[in-house]
């Protein structure tokens, strides 16, 4: 019976050191993540580009985030978060800067 325990504590042991070595190589593996990342980026940008079309050829009228959203295929909610989270200030924000 010891014999098991040990052979299972040994696995165990053997286990979690190949997972902590596929960790560091996954962690030290340079433009493994970012690349992902940049592709995200990207695509968001591409989803929000049309928005920012739309602020450009209609910042003399009045514009909503509702408008705004629908443009994007998002919820108000959503498309705030993203616009700031891409252009680093909020839609309205971005719109009262083209209006100057």
């Amino acid at each position: 019976m010891q014999c098991a325990h040990k052979n299972l504590a040994t696995s165990d042991l053997l286990l979690k050191g190949e997972l902590l070595r596929l960790f560091y190589l996954l962690a030290s593996t340079p433009g493994l993540c970012t690349e992902h990342t940049v592709s995200t980026e990207s695509r968001m940008t591409e989803t929000l580009r049309p928005v920012l079309t739309y602020i450009q050829k209609h910042h003399s009228e009045s514009v909503t985030i509702e408008q705004l959203a629908k443009i994007a295929h998002m919820s108000s909610s959503y498309f705030m978060s993203c616009f700031k989270q891409n252009f680093g200030l909020g839609a309205i924000e971005y719109l009262n800067q083209v209006r100057i």
